[in-house]
């Protein structure tokens, strides 16, 4: 009796087993002998770091009717997923596979045409972000002698796209210590994909044909002098469509975590600030044609565009408003505000001498990963402009009427609210505040009357949002936006 209840669940495990290897592979299929070997996306190279439960694509080119198999290994060699493609008539091949949880075990690829193979190996999957836009100026770091565990980037070379380790010099720094971050809280594997420009322009990482047909964006791009640029042959680094060539077009079809955005300062240094607002309209909508685009188009994947401050504070709290306008448009982007980690510190005894300008980097690290991991400002889709119904505006009075349901709370914590007008100065004002309506009696001189600008609402120190300002019972807080009141 004994033996045959060894016997009988013997037979079962094998059945189990059977079952379980049968689900991981699919059944032969029969394709055409190659003559020439098949090629793969470059985004598999060893040590490569994939998103975790997330399909991941594999793809290349070779000969139509070519069947090719890719097979993923776990660490003890086991088989956890075989999936095959035959190559179509244009020469190319597309094998989808669902990504396993994040964890340090390594996995290796096979892939093979039945006559020529590759091997992709130290393959682990984790968490990919990807950090987009201009760099701001950062704390000089040593080169690190040993690279951390777990913790690679994707940079562009002039061989194409290269997996590197903090070792490299090609790293942001603002990369590496937000890859450190997020390693040391999340504890998996972390990849940062490090799409950033030393100094350019927004326009670069637009499709260039886009760019090319949008009315709106070339009345742009000749503002800024630069829509000769897109007949250019060779495409140099800050070139309307450089970047979306050589990095976001590559990474097509690739799964991400989500994207960091900062970006501005080269787009509005060169403006007049009468020009700011209208082209603040402009910017706006050439990010959101930016993030529209169908290698963004999936859903599940998040956007945070980092508010900066600059010595400027006109063109600062133009590209405050554009952010703010964008993160409106495009309902998935939230708003990682940074602006109040800069200190501008004037010489008071050379005022002619520029000032010293600081920055908490350590406090920017850890902003970027409270807002996208720890909900420290939001919870899900509560950190987004706010869509306001009406604005009433005179020479001293402004009415602001919110969407119906938006109840604001804890009013009596607002502790920075702040009107500035359009030359920085800021202004003096009294406000009233219902669930429906902010109502502010601005306090001008007879110059400001005569002189009818512009004015902005808005913030200046964020750390008031934890109290509360003007935030709402779903967690959105008021962002900045212009009012003209020169009527």
């Amino acid at each position: 009796m004994r033996k045959g209840l060894i016997f009988l669940c013997m037979i079962l495990l094998t059945l189990l087993v059977g079952c379980d290897i049968t689900n991981r592979t699919e059944p032969e299929k029969e394709g055409k002998v190659p003559t020439n070997d098949f090629t793969i996306d470059e985004y598999y190279q060893d040590g490569a770091i994939i998103q975790q439960q997330k399909d991941f694509v594999i793809k290349g080119e070779s000969e139509e009717g070519v069947l090719i198999k890719a097979t993923l290994y776990d660490q003890n060699g086991y088989i956890v997923k075989q999936l095959s493609d035959i190559v179509d008539a244009k020469g190319n091949y597309q094998i989808t596979m669902p990504a396993p949880e994040a964890s340090f075990n390594e996995y290796h690829l096979l892939i093979t045409d039945s006559v020529h193979t590759k091997k992709i190996e130290h393959l682990l999957f984790g968490e990919v972000w990807m950090l987009m836009g201009e760099r701001m100026a950062t704390v000089e770091r040593e080169v690190a002698e040993d690279a951390t565990s777990g913790l690679m980037f994707l940079k562009n070379t002039n061989i194409g796209l290269l997996w590197c380790d903090e070792t490299s010099n090609l790293v942001y720094n603002l990369a590496i210590d937000l890859g450190h971050k997020l390693l040391k809280k999340l504890n998996v594997p972390v990849a940062i994909v490090d799409a950033t420009l030393l100094s350019g322009h927004a326009d670069a990482w637009l499709n260039r044909d886009v760019a090319s047909k949008h009315k709106v964006i070339l009345n742009y791009l000749t503002k800024l002098g630069r829509e000769t640029l897109l007949e250019n042959d060779h495409i140099n680094a800050d070139e309307p469509g450089s970047m979306y060539s050589s990095y976001l077009e590559p990474l097509k079809d690739h799964a991400f975590k989500g994207i960091w955005w900062s970006q501005g300062q080269s787009d509005f240094q060169d403006l007049t600030e009468e020009e700011y607002q209208q082209t603040s309209y402009t910017y706006s909508y050439l990010i959101t044609q930016i993030f529209s685009d169908s290698i963004f188009s999936e859903n599940s994947l998040e956007f945070f565009t980092i508010q900066e401050d600059y010595e400027q504070k006109a063109y600062s709290n133009a590209l405050r408003s554009a952010q703010a306008t964008c993160a409106y448009q495009l309902n998935n982007m939230g708003i990682i505000p940074t602006y109040d980690l800069v200190e501008i510190t004037p010489d008071e005894e050379n005022p002619e001498n520029d000032p010293t300008i600081s920055f908490d980097y350590d406090g920017y690290v850890d902003r970027i990963y409270d807002i996208t991991y720890e909900n420290a400002y939001r919870a899900k889709k509560n950190y987004f402009a706010p869509a306001y119904v009406n604005i009433v505006a005179n020479q001293e009075n402004i009415t602001i009427s919110f969407n119906t349901g938006v109840v604001i709370e804890k009013v009596d914590e607002i502790k920075s609210l702040m009107v500035i007008d359009s030359k920085g100065e800021e202004i003096e004002y009294e406000f009233s505040i219902t669930s429906n309506y902010l109502y502010l009696t601005l306090d001008l001189t007879e110059e400001q009357l005569e002189a009818g600008n512009d004015y902005t609402i808005l913030y200046a120190q964020d750390e008031a949002l934890y109290l509360g300002n003007l935030k709402a019972t779903t967690g959105i807080p008021v962002l900045p936006f212009i009012i003209n009141i020169n009527e």
